[in-house]
């Protein structure tokens, strides 16, 4: 055999051996990197669809709404699940009464004295249930290099001094929406030292629409002790040491926590003969809402920092208004859990129309 003609059968060989190496080398490559997108952003090996069914627990499932009353419709709310499910509902002196009519017609009609907490920054009554300030008891140092909580003290003030709500231009000049997020943290704290260990807390505001079957369907297909944080995704602080953007749950379409995430959110490390030596989470917090525009933002980089990362579950929580919805099969193909901005007519309207439209099992 000619040397060189072996010589070159021999770099042909090696030539094939190395590009059969590369294509092997390039394919597990290609496969780690499909593993570790799927395992990050939770696709892989996990069905588009939910392969299980619900089943409503309104009884009679369906009534046509036409001629009752509130009370005769909310007879076939099914009160037994607040036993595990927390309805919390945030509201502020200044939300029009209007629209508080409006929520108490509807998504909050069927809840009596004690079901519902409605947490508020001003202590009042509202239709028929005590709206409690959670301001109130916040650490002093709230009071002190926070521009924003000036709004709370002249609310105060007037309030002891008889002038809210009487002297009009007064009571104007204070921005209620600006006292807002420093609700968030003390209302969630709140909710579990009023109602500790419940499966779920469900957090919602004034001008939100709840479809509570579909709520309760969907909350029963978790384990309430997985640390689940739920709602429609709006970006969030930058995690600088892993380079990563975070999301949070947007309060307007609602948000829920489970027993597991209020759990890490609240629980505080302690020496070993049990003293504290860290805050509460309301005090953790407050150099960073004294300079961010919203307390739903803090909530979610405050329980991304205790390793609960929004789980978003958009477009179930909707952030569009009943008529604002986008016409596309990303919208209305999947069912509607929560709406935002809704219209205090619009709620009352899709309320009663919802007794009528609700069906036993849904696939």
């Amino acid at each position: 055999m000619p040397s060189s003609w072996s010589s070159s059968s021999r770099r042909l060989m090696l030539n094939k051996r190395f590009s059969r190496m590369a294509i092997a080398g390039l394919c597990t490559v290609v496969f780690l990197i499909l593993v570790f997108w799927g395992a990050i952003h939770g696709s892989y090996g996990v069905s588009q669809y939910y392969s299980f069914s619900t089943t409503s627990s309104f009884r009679p499932v369906s009534v046509d709404p036409e001629g009752k009353t509130t009370q005769d419709l909310c007879a076939t709310f099914p009160k037994h699940l607040l036993q595990t499910i927390q309805p919390v509902l945030k509201m502020g002196h200044a939300d029009t009464k209007e629209r508080l009519d409006a929520q108490f017609d509807s998504v909050s009609a069927c809840f009596g004295k004690g079901e519902l907490l409605v947490i508020s920054d001003l202590d009042e009554s509202v239709h028929d249930h005590q709206a409690i300030d959670v301001l109130a008891d916040l650490p002093a140092i709230y009071y002190h290099d926070n521009p924003d909580f000036v709004n709370y003290m002249w609310q105060k003030e007037m309030r002891a001094n008889g002038t809210l709500d009487v002297d009009l231009e007064a009571t104007a000049r204070i921005q209620g929406w600006r006292m807002d997020k420093f609700k968030f943290l003390p209302m969630i704290e709140r909710a579990w030292k009023m109602k500790p260990n419940k499966d779920f807390y469900f957090f919602f505001e004034t001008d939100t629409y709840v479809f509570w079957d579909n709520a309760f369907r969907f909350l029963q297909t978790f384990d309430p002790d997985a640390p689940l944080y739920m709602g429609s995704p709006s970006p969030g602080t930058h995690d600088v040491k892993q380079d990563i953007k975070t999301w949070f749950a947007n309060g307007g379409p609602g948000f829920v926590l489970s027993r597991g995430a209020m759990r890490a959110l609240l629980v505080r490390k302690t020496t070993p003969y049990g003293q504290y030596v860290e805050p509460p989470a309301t005090e953790k917090w407050l150099p960073m809402l004294r300079d961010d525009c919203c307390g739903d933002s803090v909530t979610g980089w405050a329980l991304w920092n205790v390793s609960v990362p929004l789980r978003g579950y958009w477009p179930l929580f909707n952030p569009h208004p009943l008529h604002s919805i986008p016409f596309s099969d990303k919208y209305w193909c999947q069912p509607v859990m929560t709406l935002h901005k809704s219209s205090p007519k619009d709620m009352v309207d899709v309320w009663r129309w919802e007794f009528a439209q609700r069906q036993l099992g849904v696939s």
